[in-house]
């Protein structure tokens, strides 16, 4: 789990879409089955 968190961070960082200053807010989406990242 922690490789697939470090790689969802890591994609969001080279976009861009993570800068200084955002609320990363990691969530299990037990319906699905799979991590929810969001970014404020």
């Amino acid at each position: 789990m922690q490789k697939e968190i470090d790689d969802r961070l890591a994609n969001l960082l080279l976009a861009g879409e993570i800068t200084d200053g955002s609320f990363v807010k990691v969530d299990v989406d037990t319906g699905a089955e799979a991590l929810r990242v969001s970014v404020k």
